[in-house]
Protein backbone atom coordinates (compact mmCIF):
# COMPACT_ATOMS: atom_id res chain seq x y z
CA UNK A 1 0.00 0.00 0.00
CA UNK A 2 2.83 2.40 0.82
CA UNK A 3 4.17 1.98 -2.71
CA UNK A 4 0.86 3.14 -4.22
CA UNK A 5 0.50 6.13 -1.91
CA UNK A 6 4.12 7.21 -2.34
CA UNK A 7 4.05 6.77 -6.12
CA UNK A 8 0.79 8.76 -6.29
CA UNK A 9 2.23 11.70 -4.32
CA UNK A 10 5.55 11.74 -6.21
CA UNK A 11 3.79 11.45 -9.59
CA UNK A 12 1.59 14.46 -8.83
CA UNK A 13 4.60 16.41 -7.58
CA UNK A 14 6.68 15.63 -10.69
CA UNK A 15 3.86 16.48 -13.10
CA UNK A 16 3.08 19.77 -11.33
CA UNK A 17 6.75 20.73 -11.31
CA UNK A 18 7.00 20.03 -15.04
CA UNK A 19 3.86 22.01 -15.82
CA UNK A 20 5.00 24.81 -13.55
CA UNK A 21 8.27 25.16 -15.41
CA UNK A 22 7.04 24.50 -18.95
CA UNK A 23 3.71 26.36 -18.67
CA UNK A 24 4.87 29.04 -16.26
CA UNK A 25 6.67 30.88 -19.02
CA UNK A 26 10.32 30.43 -18.01
CA UNK A 27 11.21 27.98 -20.79
CA UNK A 28 9.26 30.00 -23.38
CA UNK A 29 10.97 33.19 -22.24
CA UNK A 30 14.44 31.67 -22.38
CA UNK A 31 13.92 29.98 -25.74
CA UNK A 32 12.23 33.12 -27.06
CA UNK A 33 15.21 35.22 -25.96
CA UNK A 34 17.58 32.89 -27.83
CA UNK A 35 15.45 32.99 -31.00
CA UNK A 36 15.11 36.79 -30.85
CA UNK A 37 18.88 37.04 -30.41
CA UNK A 38 19.38 34.94 -33.56
CA UNK A 39 17.04 37.28 -35.44
CA UNK A 40 18.96 40.30 -34.14
CA UNK A 41 22.23 38.75 -35.32
CA UNK A 42 20.80 38.39 -38.81
CA UNK A 43 19.61 42.01 -38.80
CA UNK A 44 22.85 43.46 -37.39
CA UNK A 45 24.92 45.31 -39.97
CA UNK A 46 28.12 46.05 -38.05
CA UNK A 47 30.61 43.34 -37.08
CA UNK A 48 30.85 44.79 -33.58
CA UNK A 49 27.12 44.40 -33.07
CA UNK A 50 27.18 40.84 -34.38
CA UNK A 51 30.05 39.90 -32.05
CA UNK A 52 28.27 41.42 -29.07
CA UNK A 53 25.04 39.58 -29.92
CA UNK A 54 26.91 36.30 -30.46
CA UNK A 55 28.51 36.55 -27.03
CA UNK A 56 25.20 37.45 -25.41
CA UNK A 57 23.47 34.58 -27.25
CA UNK A 58 26.15 32.11 -26.22
CA UNK A 59 25.87 33.11 -22.57
CA UNK A 60 22.05 32.93 -22.69
CA UNK A 61 22.12 29.47 -24.30
CA UNK A 62 24.68 28.17 -21.79
CA UNK A 63 22.71 29.57 -18.85
CA UNK A 64 19.49 27.99 -20.10
CA UNK A 65 21.17 24.62 -20.70
CA UNK A 66 22.70 24.55 -17.22
CA UNK A 67 19.48 25.56 -15.49
CA UNK A 68 17.44 23.01 -17.43
CA UNK A 69 20.00 20.30 -16.63
CA UNK A 70 19.74 21.21 -12.94
CA UNK A 71 15.95 20.96 -13.17
CA UNK A 72 16.17 17.47 -14.69
CA UNK A 73 18.65 16.47 -12.01
CA UNK A 74 16.22 17.69 -9.34
CA UNK A 75 13.45 15.52 -10.80
CA UNK A 76 15.76 12.52 -10.79
CA UNK A 77 16.68 13.10 -7.15
CA UNK A 78 13.01 13.35 -6.16
CA UNK A 79 12.15 10.11 -7.95
CA UNK A 80 15.14 8.13 -6.64
CA UNK A 81 15.00 9.48 -3.10
CA UNK A 82 12.03 7.32 -2.02
CA UNK A 83 13.52 3.87 -2.89
CA UNK A 84 16.76 4.94 -1.22
CA UNK A 85 14.96 6.23 1.86
CA UNK A 86 12.95 3.03 2.40
CA UNK A 87 15.74 0.76 1.19
CA UNK A 88 13.34 -1.18 -1.03
CA UNK A 89 14.28 -4.39 -2.77
CA UNK A 90 14.63 -4.50 -6.54
CA UNK A 91 11.12 -5.92 -6.97
CA UNK A 92 9.50 -3.24 -4.81
CA UNK A 93 11.53 -0.54 -6.58
CA UNK A 94 10.35 -1.87 -9.95
CA UNK A 95 6.71 -1.81 -8.77
CA UNK A 96 7.26 1.76 -7.56
CA UNK A 97 8.60 2.93 -10.93
CA UNK A 98 5.79 1.21 -12.88
CA UNK A 99 3.13 2.69 -10.61
CA UNK A 100 4.78 6.10 -10.77
CA UNK A 101 4.88 5.99 -14.56
CA UNK A 102 1.22 4.97 -14.91
CA UNK A 103 -0.11 7.54 -12.45
CA UNK A 104 2.15 10.32 -13.79
CA UNK A 105 1.15 9.62 -17.39
CA UNK A 106 -2.57 9.54 -16.54
CA UNK A 107 -2.41 12.71 -14.48
CA UNK A 108 -0.34 14.45 -17.16
CA UNK A 109 -2.95 13.60 -19.83
CA UNK A 110 -5.71 15.00 -17.61
CA UNK A 111 -3.71 18.20 -17.01
CA UNK A 112 -3.16 18.67 -20.75
CA UNK A 113 -6.86 18.12 -21.44
CA UNK A 114 -7.90 20.61 -18.77
CA UNK A 115 -5.34 23.09 -20.09
CA UNK A 116 -6.70 22.80 -23.64
CA UNK A 117 -10.22 23.48 -22.38
CA UNK A 118 -9.06 26.58 -20.51
CA UNK A 119 -7.12 27.76 -23.58
CA UNK A 120 -10.25 27.40 -25.69
CA UNK A 121 -12.21 29.49 -23.24
CA UNK A 122 -9.48 32.13 -23.30
CA UNK A 123 -9.57 32.19 -27.11
CA UNK A 124 -13.32 32.72 -27.02
CA UNK A 125 -12.67 35.78 -24.85
CA UNK A 126 -9.56 36.96 -26.69
CA UNK A 127 -10.39 40.63 -26.49
CA UNK A 128 -10.95 40.53 -22.73
CA UNK A 129 -7.86 38.38 -22.19
CA UNK A 130 -5.64 40.80 -24.06
CA UNK A 131 -5.23 42.88 -20.91
CA UNK A 132 -5.88 40.09 -18.41
CA UNK A 133 -3.14 41.28 -16.07
CA UNK A 134 -2.60 40.05 -12.56
CA UNK A 135 -3.78 42.41 -9.77
CA UNK A 136 -0.22 43.65 -9.17
CA UNK A 137 0.27 44.38 -12.89
CA UNK A 138 -3.03 46.24 -13.03
CA UNK A 139 -2.03 48.36 -10.04
CA UNK A 140 1.34 49.12 -11.64
CA UNK A 141 -0.31 50.20 -14.90
CA UNK A 142 -2.74 52.40 -12.98
CA UNK A 143 0.13 53.96 -11.05
CA UNK A 144 2.18 54.70 -14.18
CA UNK A 145 -0.61 55.86 -16.48
CA UNK A 146 -3.43 57.35 -14.42
CA UNK A 147 -2.17 59.90 -11.82
CA UNK A 148 -0.97 63.05 -13.57
CA UNK A 149 1.58 63.75 -10.84
CA UNK A 150 3.22 60.36 -11.30
CA UNK A 151 3.40 60.78 -15.07
CA UNK A 152 5.01 64.19 -14.77
CA UNK A 153 7.41 63.01 -12.08
CA UNK A 154 8.48 59.97 -14.10
CA UNK A 155 9.25 62.22 -17.08
CA UNK A 156 11.31 64.62 -14.97
CA UNK A 157 13.27 61.73 -13.47
CA UNK A 158 13.86 60.33 -16.95
CA UNK A 159 15.22 63.68 -18.12
CA UNK A 160 17.71 63.71 -15.24
CA UNK A 161 18.72 60.13 -15.94
CA UNK A 162 18.95 59.89 -19.74
CA UNK A 163 18.41 63.23 -21.51
CA UNK A 164 21.48 64.07 -23.63
CA UNK A 165 23.33 67.09 -22.27
CA UNK A 166 23.17 68.84 -25.64
CA UNK A 167 19.39 68.59 -25.71
CA UNK A 168 18.65 69.35 -22.06
CA UNK A 169 16.67 72.55 -21.75
CA UNK A 170 17.27 73.49 -25.36
CA UNK A 171 13.72 72.89 -26.50
CA UNK A 172 15.07 71.30 -29.65
CA UNK A 173 15.68 67.65 -30.37
CA UNK A 174 19.02 66.28 -31.44
CA UNK A 175 19.73 67.38 -35.04
CA UNK A 176 20.15 63.70 -35.91
CA UNK A 177 16.56 63.14 -34.79
CA UNK A 178 14.73 64.02 -38.06
CA UNK A 179 11.56 62.64 -36.54
CA UNK A 180 9.12 60.62 -38.65
CA UNK A 181 5.44 60.62 -37.73
CA UNK A 182 3.03 58.03 -39.13
CA UNK A 183 -0.63 58.86 -38.66
CA UNK A 184 -4.04 58.42 -40.20
CA UNK A 185 -7.45 57.10 -39.29
CA UNK A 186 -7.30 53.70 -37.59
CA UNK A 187 -7.47 50.67 -39.92
CA UNK A 188 -5.73 52.61 -42.72
CA UNK A 189 -2.44 50.68 -42.76
CA UNK A 190 -0.41 52.78 -40.33
CA UNK A 191 0.85 49.78 -38.35
CA UNK A 192 2.19 48.05 -41.46
CA UNK A 193 4.11 51.17 -42.48
CA UNK A 194 5.42 51.58 -38.92
CA UNK A 195 6.79 48.04 -38.94
CA UNK A 196 8.48 48.54 -42.31
CA UNK A 197 10.25 51.65 -41.04
CA UNK A 198 11.25 49.91 -37.82
CA UNK A 199 12.81 47.01 -39.75
CA UNK A 200 15.51 49.28 -41.16
CA UNK A 201 17.12 49.69 -37.71
CA UNK A 202 17.56 53.44 -38.50
CA UNK A 203 14.72 54.51 -36.24
CA UNK A 204 13.78 54.09 -32.61
CA UNK A 205 10.25 54.01 -31.32
CA UNK A 206 8.43 53.15 -28.12
CA UNK A 207 7.75 49.41 -27.79
CA UNK A 208 5.67 47.11 -25.63
CA UNK A 209 8.77 46.60 -23.47
CA UNK A 210 8.49 50.26 -22.37
CA UNK A 211 5.11 49.70 -20.76
CA UNK A 212 3.82 50.91 -18.42
CA UNK A 213 6.33 53.73 -17.71
CA UNK A 214 6.38 55.02 -21.29
CA UNK A 215 7.39 58.52 -20.12
CA UNK A 216 10.54 57.07 -18.57
CA UNK A 217 11.54 54.29 -20.98
CA UNK A 218 15.26 54.27 -20.21
CA UNK A 219 14.87 54.49 -16.44
CA UNK A 220 12.25 51.74 -16.53
CA UNK A 221 14.48 49.48 -18.62
CA UNK A 222 17.32 49.97 -16.18
CA UNK A 223 15.10 49.12 -13.19
CA UNK A 224 13.58 46.21 -15.10
CA UNK A 225 16.81 44.97 -16.70
CA UNK A 226 16.77 41.65 -14.87
CA UNK A 227 13.38 40.81 -16.27
CA UNK A 228 13.83 38.45 -19.20
CA UNK A 229 10.44 39.12 -20.76
CA UNK A 230 10.57 37.55 -24.17
CA UNK A 231 7.71 36.46 -26.33
CA UNK A 232 7.24 34.92 -29.71
CA UNK A 233 5.39 37.13 -32.14
CA UNK A 234 1.65 36.62 -31.96
CA UNK A 235 -1.37 38.05 -33.70
CA UNK A 236 -2.81 41.10 -31.99
CA UNK A 237 -6.41 41.14 -30.79
CA UNK A 238 -7.58 42.99 -33.91
CA UNK A 239 -7.60 39.69 -35.82
CA UNK A 240 -5.79 41.28 -38.80
CA UNK A 241 -2.76 38.94 -39.04
CA UNK A 242 -0.44 41.66 -37.71
CA UNK A 243 2.16 40.03 -35.43
CA UNK A 244 3.56 41.79 -32.38
CA UNK A 245 6.00 41.02 -29.58
CA UNK A 246 7.59 42.84 -26.65
CA UNK A 247 10.03 44.64 -28.97
CA UNK A 248 7.44 45.63 -31.57
CA UNK A 249 6.92 49.38 -31.97
CA UNK A 250 3.52 50.59 -30.89
CA UNK A 251 1.44 53.72 -30.40
CA UNK A 252 2.20 54.80 -26.84
CA UNK A 253 3.22 58.41 -27.56
CA UNK A 254 -0.25 59.73 -26.73
CA UNK A 255 0.52 59.28 -23.02
CA UNK A 256 2.91 62.22 -23.41
CA UNK A 257 0.22 64.46 -24.93
CA UNK A 258 -2.27 63.41 -22.25
CA UNK A 259 0.29 64.58 -19.72
CA UNK A 260 1.60 67.81 -21.23
CA UNK A 261 -0.74 68.77 -24.07
CA UNK A 262 -3.14 71.66 -23.61
CA UNK A 263 -6.68 70.38 -23.06
CA UNK A 264 -5.72 67.11 -24.72
CA UNK A 265 -7.87 64.92 -22.49
CA UNK A 266 -11.04 63.18 -23.61
CA UNK A 267 -14.45 64.72 -23.05
CA UNK A 268 -17.82 63.00 -23.07
CA UNK A 269 -18.30 63.49 -26.81
CA UNK A 270 -14.90 63.91 -28.46
CA UNK A 271 -11.18 63.52 -27.94
CA UNK A 272 -8.37 66.03 -28.17
CA UNK A 273 -7.59 69.63 -28.90
CA UNK A 274 -5.64 71.35 -31.66
CA UNK A 275 -3.96 73.58 -29.06
CA UNK A 276 -0.60 72.02 -28.18
CA UNK A 277 1.27 74.90 -26.58
CA UNK A 278 4.90 75.96 -26.87
CA UNK A 279 5.95 74.50 -23.54
CA UNK A 280 4.57 71.09 -24.52
CA UNK A 281 6.46 71.23 -27.82
CA UNK A 282 9.71 71.94 -26.00
CA UNK A 283 9.15 69.02 -23.65
CA UNK A 284 8.24 66.86 -26.63
CA UNK A 285 11.60 67.70 -28.22
CA UNK A 286 13.26 66.38 -25.07
CA UNK A 287 11.05 63.32 -25.18
CA UNK A 288 12.10 62.54 -28.74
CA UNK A 289 15.72 62.66 -27.64
CA UNK A 290 15.00 60.38 -24.69
CA UNK A 291 13.42 57.77 -26.95
CA UNK A 292 15.71 58.03 -29.98
CA UNK A 293 19.13 58.96 -28.60
CA UNK A 294 19.20 58.84 -24.79
CA UNK A 295 22.30 59.38 -22.68
CA UNK A 296 22.72 55.71 -21.86
CA UNK A 297 25.61 53.32 -22.38
CA UNK A 298 23.85 51.28 -25.05
CA UNK A 299 22.75 54.35 -27.00
CA UNK A 300 26.16 56.03 -26.85
CA UNK A 301 27.77 52.97 -28.43
CA UNK A 302 25.33 52.86 -31.35
CA UNK A 303 24.68 55.03 -34.37
CA UNK A 304 22.24 57.94 -33.85
CA UNK A 305 18.63 56.97 -34.43
CA UNK A 306 15.67 58.90 -35.77
CA UNK A 307 12.58 59.21 -33.62
CA UNK A 308 9.70 57.19 -35.07
CA UNK A 309 6.10 57.58 -33.98
CA UNK A 310 2.81 56.01 -34.97
CA UNK A 311 0.03 57.97 -33.37
CA UNK A 312 -3.29 58.39 -35.15
CA UNK A 313 -4.21 61.15 -32.72
CA UNK A 314 -1.47 63.28 -34.27
CA UNK A 315 -4.12 64.22 -36.82
CA UNK A 316 -5.07 66.70 -34.09
CA UNK A 317 -1.70 68.45 -34.14
CA UNK A 318 -0.40 68.34 -37.73
CA UNK A 319 0.63 71.98 -37.87
CA UNK A 320 2.46 71.84 -34.54
CA UNK A 321 4.49 68.76 -35.51
CA UNK A 322 5.27 70.15 -38.94
CA UNK A 323 6.75 73.28 -37.34
CA UNK A 324 9.99 71.32 -36.94
CA UNK A 325 11.51 71.53 -40.45
CA UNK A 326 13.53 68.33 -39.99
CA UNK A 327 10.44 66.22 -39.31
CA UNK A 328 8.45 64.19 -41.83
CA UNK A 329 4.75 63.41 -41.49
CA UNK A 330 3.44 60.41 -43.41
CA UNK A 331 -0.35 60.60 -43.40
CA UNK A 332 -1.85 57.27 -44.45
CA UNK A 333 -5.31 56.82 -45.92
CA UNK A 334 -7.36 53.92 -47.28
CA UNK A 335 -10.51 53.77 -49.35
CA UNK A 336 -13.61 54.67 -47.32
CA UNK A 337 -15.51 51.39 -47.75
CA UNK A 338 -12.73 49.11 -46.50
CA UNK A 339 -11.84 51.49 -43.67
CA UNK A 340 -15.42 51.89 -42.48
CA UNK A 341 -16.10 48.17 -42.69
CA UNK A 342 -12.99 47.37 -40.68
CA UNK A 343 -13.73 49.99 -38.03
CA UNK A 344 -17.33 48.80 -37.74
CA UNK A 345 -16.21 45.16 -37.38
CA UNK A 346 -13.66 45.97 -34.67
CA UNK A 347 -16.08 48.25 -32.85
CA UNK A 348 -18.54 45.37 -32.62
CA UNK A 349 -15.79 42.94 -31.60
CA UNK A 350 -14.34 45.10 -28.83
CA UNK A 351 -17.74 46.31 -27.61
CA UNK A 352 -18.53 42.78 -26.44
CA UNK A 353 -15.91 43.16 -23.70
CA UNK A 354 -17.20 43.89 -20.22
CA UNK A 355 -13.74 44.28 -18.72
CA UNK A 356 -13.54 47.66 -17.00
CA UNK A 357 -9.74 47.51 -16.78
CA UNK A 358 -9.42 47.10 -20.56
CA UNK A 359 -11.60 50.16 -21.12
CA UNK A 360 -9.59 52.25 -18.66
CA UNK A 361 -6.30 50.91 -20.03
CA UNK A 362 -7.20 52.01 -23.58
CA UNK A 363 -8.25 55.38 -22.22
CA UNK A 364 -4.89 55.83 -20.46
CA UNK A 365 -3.18 55.26 -23.82
CA UNK A 366 -5.54 57.65 -25.62
CA UNK A 367 -6.86 54.83 -27.81
CA UNK A 368 -10.45 55.76 -28.51
CA UNK A 369 -10.60 54.59 -32.12
CA UNK A 370 -13.33 51.97 -31.53
CA UNK A 371 -14.88 49.83 -28.85
CA UNK A 372 -16.79 50.84 -25.70
CA UNK A 373 -14.46 53.80 -25.10
CA UNK A 374 -14.75 55.19 -28.64
CA UNK A 375 -14.54 58.95 -29.01
CA UNK A 376 -14.26 60.71 -32.38
CA UNK A 377 -11.51 63.26 -32.89
CA UNK A 378 -12.74 66.67 -31.84
CA UNK A 379 -12.31 68.38 -35.22
CA UNK A 380 -14.53 65.76 -36.93
CA UNK A 381 -17.59 66.07 -34.68
CA UNK A 382 -18.98 69.36 -36.14
CA UNK A 383 -19.00 67.78 -39.62
CA UNK A 384 -20.68 64.49 -38.64
CA UNK A 385 -24.35 63.52 -38.65
CA UNK A 386 -25.37 63.54 -34.95
CA UNK A 387 -28.16 61.04 -35.64
CA UNK A 388 -25.68 58.31 -36.57
CA UNK A 389 -24.27 56.11 -33.79
CA UNK A 390 -21.17 53.87 -33.66
CA UNK A 391 -23.31 50.72 -33.80
CA UNK A 392 -24.32 51.71 -37.35
CA UNK A 393 -22.09 51.10 -40.38
CA UNK A 394 -22.93 54.54 -41.80
CA UNK A 395 -21.42 56.20 -38.71
CA UNK A 396 -17.94 54.97 -39.63
CA UNK A 397 -18.27 56.05 -43.24
CA UNK A 398 -19.44 59.47 -42.07
CA UNK A 399 -16.52 59.61 -39.63
CA UNK A 400 -14.05 58.69 -42.38
CA UNK A 401 -15.37 61.51 -44.57
CA UNK A 402 -15.20 64.07 -41.73
CA UNK A 403 -11.61 63.14 -40.85
CA UNK A 404 -10.18 63.19 -44.36
CA UNK A 405 -12.14 66.26 -45.42
CA UNK A 406 -10.35 67.97 -42.55
CA UNK A 407 -7.04 66.52 -43.74
CA UNK A 408 -7.55 68.02 -47.20
CA UNK A 409 -8.10 71.41 -45.57
CA UNK A 410 -4.75 71.07 -43.73
CA UNK A 411 -2.51 70.48 -46.76
CA UNK A 412 -0.45 73.53 -45.85
CA UNK A 413 0.74 71.62 -42.76
CA UNK A 414 3.49 70.02 -44.84
CA UNK A 415 2.62 66.32 -44.64
CA UNK A 416 2.86 63.64 -47.32
CA UNK A 417 -0.10 61.46 -48.23
CA UNK A 418 0.46 57.71 -48.48
CA UNK A 419 -2.29 55.58 -50.02
CA UNK A 420 -2.64 52.15 -48.46
CA UNK A 421 -4.49 51.02 -51.58
CA UNK A 422 -1.60 52.13 -53.78
CA UNK A 423 0.74 50.36 -51.37
CA UNK A 424 -1.08 47.09 -51.92
CA UNK A 425 -1.26 47.56 -55.68
CA UNK A 426 2.32 48.78 -56.23
CA UNK A 427 4.22 48.10 -53.00
CA UNK A 428 7.70 48.48 -54.43
CA UNK A 429 6.98 51.84 -56.03
CA UNK A 430 5.29 53.27 -52.94
CA UNK A 431 8.00 52.01 -50.58
CA UNK A 432 10.68 53.38 -52.88
CA UNK A 433 8.97 56.79 -52.78
CA UNK A 434 8.79 56.71 -48.98
CA UNK A 435 12.41 55.71 -48.37
CA UNK A 436 13.67 58.11 -51.04
CA UNK A 437 11.84 60.90 -49.23
CA UNK A 438 13.37 59.84 -45.90
CA UNK A 439 16.84 59.45 -47.39
CA UNK A 440 17.20 55.87 -46.15
CA UNK A 441 18.36 52.81 -48.08
CA UNK A 442 16.87 49.41 -47.35
CA UNK A 443 15.83 46.14 -48.96
CA UNK A 444 12.62 47.36 -50.57
CA UNK A 445 12.04 44.13 -52.51
CA UNK A 446 11.92 42.10 -49.29
CA UNK A 447 9.41 44.49 -47.75
CA UNK A 448 7.30 44.63 -50.90
CA UNK A 449 7.05 40.83 -50.85
CA UNK A 450 5.34 41.06 -47.44
CA UNK A 451 2.51 43.27 -48.76
CA UNK A 452 -0.68 41.44 -49.61
CA UNK A 453 -2.16 42.20 -53.00
CA UNK A 454 -5.72 43.57 -52.98
CA UNK A 455 -8.60 41.16 -53.37
CA UNK A 456 -9.75 40.56 -56.92
CA UNK A 457 -13.40 41.28 -56.10
CA UNK A 458 -15.13 42.99 -53.22
CA UNK A 459 -18.74 42.71 -52.13
CA UNK A 460 -20.87 45.73 -53.06
CA UNK A 461 -21.09 48.27 -50.22
CA UNK A 462 -24.83 47.77 -49.81
CA UNK A 463 -24.70 48.37 -46.05
CA UNK A 464 -24.00 52.09 -46.56
CA UNK A 465 -26.32 54.94 -47.43
CA UNK A 466 -25.80 55.62 -51.19
CA UNK A 467 -25.70 59.39 -50.76
CA UNK A 468 -23.17 59.19 -47.95
CA UNK A 469 -21.11 56.71 -49.95
CA UNK A 470 -21.06 59.08 -52.92
CA UNK A 471 -19.79 61.93 -50.72
CA UNK A 472 -17.06 59.74 -49.22
CA UNK A 473 -15.98 58.50 -52.64
CA UNK A 474 -15.69 62.10 -53.83
CA UNK A 475 -13.43 62.86 -50.84
CA UNK A 476 -11.38 59.76 -51.65
CA UNK A 477 -10.92 60.98 -55.24
CA UNK A 478 -9.65 64.31 -53.91
CA UNK A 479 -7.17 62.44 -51.74
CA UNK A 480 -5.86 60.20 -54.52
CA UNK A 481 -5.42 63.14 -56.89
CA UNK A 482 -3.81 65.45 -54.36
CA UNK A 483 -0.36 66.68 -55.30
CA UNK A 484 0.84 65.69 -51.84
CA UNK A 485 0.64 61.97 -52.60
CA UNK A 486 4.08 60.37 -52.58
CA UNK A 487 3.06 58.04 -55.36
CA UNK A 488 0.00 57.74 -57.54
CA UNK A 489 -0.88 55.39 -60.37
CA UNK A 490 -2.43 58.21 -62.39
CA UNK A 491 0.94 59.84 -62.91
CA UNK A 492 3.03 56.70 -62.16
CA UNK A 493 5.83 58.71 -60.66
CA UNK A 494 7.17 59.95 -57.35
CA UNK A 495 6.68 63.60 -56.47
CA UNK A 496 9.21 63.80 -53.64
Amino acid sequence: MIIWVTAFVIALLIVELCFGVLKGGWVKQEVGAILVNLQDIQKAERDEDKQRLLIFGGISTLRFSLLFALFLALLAVIVLFIPWLFDWSDDRTTDYFITLTIIGTAYGVVRVWLGSRNAKRRDEKRVEAKHDYAPLDRWLHWLALEPLAVRRLSFEMECQFALPTAAKGSGAANPADRAVYVCGLARSGTTMLLQFLDQTQRFRSLTYRDMPFVLAPNLWRMLNRHSSRQAMLKERAHGDDMLVGYDSPESFEEVFWRTFGSSANATDNAYGSNDVGEEALQKFADYRSLVANPRTKDAENSQPKRYLSKNNNNLLRLNSLAANPSSTILLVYRNPVDTARSLYRLHQLFSTSNDDFTRRYMGWLGHHEFGPGHLPLSFAVPHMNPRLKPDQADYWLDYWNAVYSHVLEQESAGFYLVSHDHMRESPRQVLDAIFTLLGEETDIDRMAAEVRAPKATDTPPSEFNPELLSIANATYTRLTTSKFNLYGPTKNEKIC
